[in-house]
């Protein structure tokens, strides 16, 4: 080993006779920084390319680790100013040398070295504090206890520490800068502790770092499997390592990175209280295995299938489901980027799609999206494969040691996701679609009516009920014709004829069946495409390139648009927040529209606002696809309602090939593969349950949070990765609990408070602030003795014997956990939505009207303003109230819109009785009544 003479004066001091100590390099190095009275300019440590070690400061990052190393161990690092000047960081938590800067990126200590060597002095003094903070042992103990992911270590953290944690997770949470951490540090602990300080501590707690991977540089494919150990991309021919001299070490260009499914799932089981939260899937398959009912993904054939055949017998064993998606890492949209996601459905459906509980697999960088899918796909599947035979975890629930399982049952995406994922030709092939065998019909792109147009000899003459549907073996048959053909024109002919590439790695997988595990995802389908079209023919802008097809019968004019529109923002305040964002003035705003404005448009505004505009054949054929649109969104779906959807779509596709489409060949581009799909979601849902389990919503909010993580320029994914690494970290840090609570003590409720609340025993309902005493009139009083004459005999009781004061109340929360306000607290009418227009459900006397009848009492709903809430004695019983204003009598039309004239009176009622916030639309001086909830049931009994 090569050692140099160190003459600082901490050496000569201790061999004053050979003018100091012989040291290794990077020692030596440490002690030059240390010696304050160097003169660094002058000594050139920056680029000192003569001196035998070569070494620049910044290459002092592995040393942070080198300091409790054998000397065998430094003796095989090897960093020089090329390595670092190249590869801008270096991971020095591994245990391993590194070979790319994976960590330092966002480092305050150190990024700025890499901006043109920023003031020299305050460098020196950056980097003394990096030392300092190597060899400081006050804060955590031993590294040794983290070597493995133990959720029961026990660290003792300084209360500064505890509170940096705390600061680092508001800073990860909200996105801040590392310049306003480092500023809101100084004036809450004086700056003791450094951002690099923070970090060491939390990856010393939480074992779980992006794994990386080489890939070409334009996103061809990654270098696995078989590309393994090339040296240059088989597509592009771009080089896959750095141009440098054969004896150093050779540094990848480009990488991808994801983490660990494994690590991430046994950290969890560690964990008691997660343990426990994981049994959901057991829990629910056992009391609903006789419901017949479709209400999670484990009610679709697949996860049934799957255990019939010996998957999930273990109650902890874990059910996955798989989303992939891309995306503008930039708003310019010059690079694409790729996420893989995972949903763990072990967790119940309220917990399941939360930011601390989606898995982040991989990310898959641009600047192109990816070619060979199959390749970045590689060391996902080898983890899973892994989760099938089974690996060794913990259960912190029962403290015992047992044979983790896990399975994918469902793999999500829109059409160009899942069109990599099953290594099919894609949308615009003659088998663009993945469930039949329909083909299309080529006119500058392909389409795919199930009638060829008028005049044209073809046999594409399909029965939309009967379609020639695609199955697992089908798949793997036509694969093998594949690999048989013998010539590259064979093969490219069988692509074209079969709509697939070749074999997708997701074969590898004992649980994914195809096409049955890669449901319809009726987020892209329904709102961001059908949605968006229809609009545009509705508007006479569907065909640009044709526009004397622009002709039907159901084009509104400009004056009705306009009239539209502003109905949309007149009622914008009667919307209430439970029902989502307020609408948006289509006509101005449709191309900024989103999935969730599309969805609302859809189900809750397009028929109030298209009747007695649009002619009646179409407003009733739009009207199956809504009715069909707000059954796909429901949580729990019975086998009736399913069979309603198909038909549904069903009737609706039948009415848009006709009136649409009408077998003209110039109208061939209405045809598009969306429109084809429909015909497929009823037995999507059958196959892997409701809507809701498999759409890309999660997956799309997750690219939306991933957009501002990217502060850096030169190195976007390498700042993306070391951002989303630090919200891993954060997001597992809670199954830690002992070092959890340290960092984050359970917070205590102000008592001075607590009379702003007003509850019962065994009642789930609370009022809420602001409150005061409140005095009856006595109109309210009549209305108070009629309410308690249902459940009292107050026949005999004059009003006098009625308290006439009480305790009035401003806010609601329900059973579910919703929160619904009264008029008495609406402020503000010019901005303030109105939140207290409610739906209640109540017992009713069917035979009312029959008086001599047996009383059969049914459940109804009412609608309704909140007054105010009243916290009443009466009986020596606090009775929690709510002082309504009902609606006129409610009428449904032909289709199953509900509305109303006016208002009626008065009543008091049990809060009990509130379900959920509606909004009430007034349109030609008739109310309409807007849900989420499906149209009024009435509807199914009328023909369709």
């Amino acid at each position: 080993m090569s050692k140099e003479l160190c003459s600082c004066s901490a050496c000569k001091n201790e061999c004053p006779v050979a003018g100091g100590k012989f040291l290794h390099h990077t020692t030596l190095w440490r002690h030059r920084i240390k010696e304050q009275n160097l003169d660094i300019a002058s000594s050139d440590i920056f680029l000192d390319t003569s001196s035998s070690s070569g070494l620049v400061p910044t290459t002092g990052i592995p040393i942070a680790n080198s300091l409790k190393r054998s000397e065998s161990e430094l003796a095989e690092m090897s960093y020089t100013n090329e390595d670092f000047l190249t590869n801008p960081g270096i991971d020095f938590n591994s245990s391993e040398p590194a070979e790319s800067v994976n960590e330092f990126l966002d480092t305050n200590e150190f990024v700025e070295y890499t901006n043109e060597f920023l003031d020299l002095d305050e460098s020196v003094e950056r980097v003394n504090e990096f030392f300092e903070s190597v060899e400081s042992e006050d804060e955590i103990s031993d590294s040794s206890e983290f070597s493995d992911n133990n959720v029961n270590i026990d660290v003792q953290l300084s209360d500064e520490m505890a509170c940096a944690l705390r600061l680092f997770n508001v800073k990860s949470r909200c996105n801040l800068t590392d310049e306003a951490f480092q500023q809101t540090m100084l004036a809450v602990n004086g700056g003791n502790i450094s951002q690099y300080q923070v970090q060491k501590v939390l990856k010393s707690i939480v074992n779980l770092k992006p794994i990386w991977i080489d890939m070409c540089v334009n996103s061809c494919c990654a270098y696995t499997g078989q590309f393994k150990d090339n040296i240059q991309c088989e597509y592009c021919k771009e080089p896959r390592f750095q141009n440098i001299s054969e004896n150093k070490k050779r540094i990848s260009r480009y990488q991808m990175a994801y983490f660990s499914i494994k690590d991430s799932l046994i950290i969890q089981y560690q964990n008691p209280e997660r343990s426990k939260e994981l049994r959901y899937r057991a829990n629910y398959t056992y009391n609903n295995n006789k419901d017949f009912k479709i209400g999670d993904i484990f009610d679709g054939k697949r996860y049934q299938e799957l255990l019939l055949h010996g998957f999930f017998d273990d109650e902890r064993d874990v059910a996955l489901i798989g989303a992939v998606d891309g995306y503008q890492i930039f708003r310019q949209k010059t690079d694409d980027c790729w996420v893989v996601l995972m949903i763990n459905a072990n967790i119940c459906p309220q917990n399941r799609v939360k930011k601390e509980n989606l898995m982040i697999t991989s990310i898959i960088p641009g600047p192109k999206e990816p070619k060979i899918f199959n390749s970045f796909m590689y060391p996902i599947v080898n983890e899973l494969k892994d989760l099938e035979d089974g690996i060794s975890c913990y259960d912190g629930f029962k403290n015992e040691t047992f044979l983790l399982r896990a399975h994918v049952i469902s793999w999500s995406g829109d059409t160009p996701g899942v069109t990599k994922l099953m290594n099919l030709t894609g949308h615009n092939s003659y088998k663009g679609c993945r469930y039949c065998d329909i083909r299309g019909i080529y006119m500058n792109h392909v389409y795919f009516p199930t009638m060829a147009p008028i005049g044209e000899e073809s046999n594409n003459q399909y029965d939309p009920d009967n379609l020639p549907i695609r199955n697992h073996e089908q798949f793997k048959e036509r694969i093998q014709q594949l690999v048989r053909a013998n010539s590259n024109k064979e093969r490219h002919k069988l692509e074209v004829e079969f709509g697939i590439k070749g074999r997708s790695i997701l074969f590898d997988l004992q649980a994914t069946c195809f096409p049955d595990s890669f449901p319809i995802d009726i987020m892209h389908l329904i709102f961001e495409n059908i949605a968006g079209y229809m609009f545009q023919f509705w508007i006479g802008n569907f065909f640009p390139k044709n526009g004397n097809q622009n002709n039907g019968d159901y084009i509104l004019s400009q004056t009705q648009w306009n009239e539209i529109g502003n109905e949309m923002n007149s009622f914008q305040k009667m919307i209430p927040t439970y029902l989502g964002r307020s609408p948006r003035n289509i006509i101005h705003h449709h191309n900024g529209y989103k999935a969730e404005e599309w969805a609302a448009w859809i189900t809750m505004y397009s028929l109030p606002l298209l009747k007695g505009r649009m002619p009646k054949k179409h407003y009733e054929g739009w009207a199956y696809f809504v009715k069909a649109v707000c059954l796909c969104q429901k949580s729990t779906l019975t086998d009736e309602e399913l069979n309603n959807i198909q038909l549904l779509f069903r009737l609706f596709y039948n009415y848009y090939e006709m009136e649409y489409y009408r077998g003209i060949k110039e109208r061939l581009s209405t045809m598009k593969l969306c429109f084809h799909y429909i015909l497929h979601i009823s037995e999507s849902i059958r196959n892997t349950g409701p809507c809701w389990a498999t759409w890309q919503f999660p997956i799309e909010r997750i690219c939306g949070m991933l957009l501002p993580l990217v502060r850096s320029r030169l190195h976007p994914y390498r700042n993306l990765i070391n951002n989303i690494h630090i919200w891993e970290l954060l997001n597992h840090l809670q199954y830690y609990h002992t070092i959890y609570t340290n960092i984050f003590p359970p917070p205590q409720l102000p008592n001075q408070y607590s009379h702003h609340v007003f509850s019962k025993q065994n009642t789930d309902e609370k009022f809420y602030f602001p409150l005061k005493k409140y005095t009856l009139s006595q109109t309210e009083l009549k209305k108070i003795k009629d309410h308690f004459s249902v459940f009292y005999n107050v026949t005999n009781k004059t009003l006098k014997s009625f308290s006439p004061s009480g305790i009035k109340y401003g806010r609601l929360q329900t059973k579910d956990n919703l929160y619904i306000g009264s008029k008495w607290i609406r402020r503000n009418h010019d901005w303030a939505r109105i939140n207290y227009s409610v739906m209640a459900i109540m017992e009713v006397d069917k035979w009312t009207n029959f008086p001599r009848r047996t009383p059969e009492f049914i459940s109804k709903a009412f609608f309704g303003n909140i007054e105010y809430y009243l916290a009443y004695e009466f009986e020596e019983e606090t009775h929690m109230l709510a002082y309504i204003h009902w609606t006129n009598e409610v009428e449904v039309d032909n289709i199953g819109l509900l509305s109303f004239s006016g208002y009626g009176p008065h009543e008091f009622i049990d809060v009990c009785a509130i379900d959920h916030c509606v909004g009430f639309i007034k349109i030609n001086q008739v109310y309409y009544i807007i849900d989420k909830e499906e149209l009024n049931n009435e509807f199914e009994n009328n023909e369709i």
